[in-house]
């Protein structure tokens, strides 16, 4: 018993204490040897890291702005919770986008939100190294053409 409450007690501690914004800056790293930038301000909470009124720079162009991202990093469970979307291509706006990765299917993140545009679903298989997000009853009909369309409808996919 006494085992269990010091391998509790060092999970809260290794969760609390965790340099969140240090992982953001090494993600920053990484995504500017592909020119991508992410231009935000950053608060930390003993649980979360929240980003604000994030700006995204692809080749120094601004593609896309973000009102609210959280960020909750557990040690089996990690989400990222994204609110107000907009991208600079055709009045583009996603209302939320949730990203789930769970221990219990760790070789598969989940991706759910809601747009102006569609319902979105979809997935980051690890395994395959594949995205596949599907724009389920989509509207938009100038982004159709960069999709691909099964029976379940248009999708978007990219190995990486």
């Amino acid at each position: 018993m006494k085992f269990l409450i010091i391998i509790f007690s060092f999970s809260i501690g290794f969760i609390i204490f965790m340099p969140k914004e240090n992982l953001f800056f090494t993600l920053q790293k990484e995504l500017s040897k592909q020119n991508i930038y992410i231009d935000t301000k950053i608060k930390n909470n003993l649980f979360t890291l929240n980003l604000k009124n994030s700006h995204i720079f692809v080749n120094g162009i601004n593609i896309a702005n973000i009102k609210q991202t959280s960020v909750l990093a557990l040690l089996l469970f990690n989400k990222i919770d994204i609110h107000n979307i907009n991208i600079n291509f055709n009045n583009l706006k996603i209302k939320t986008l949730y990203i789930q990765y769970s221990i219990l299917n760790p070789l598969k993140i989940d991706i759910n939100g809601i747009s102006n545009f569609a319902n979105i679903k979809g997935d980051i298989d690890l395994k395959t190294n594949t995205l596949k997000v599907y724009l389920l009853n989509l509207t938009n009909n100038p982004i159709k053409s960069f999709l691909h369309r099964d029976q379940k409808g248009y999708f978007y996919v990219q190995k990486f």
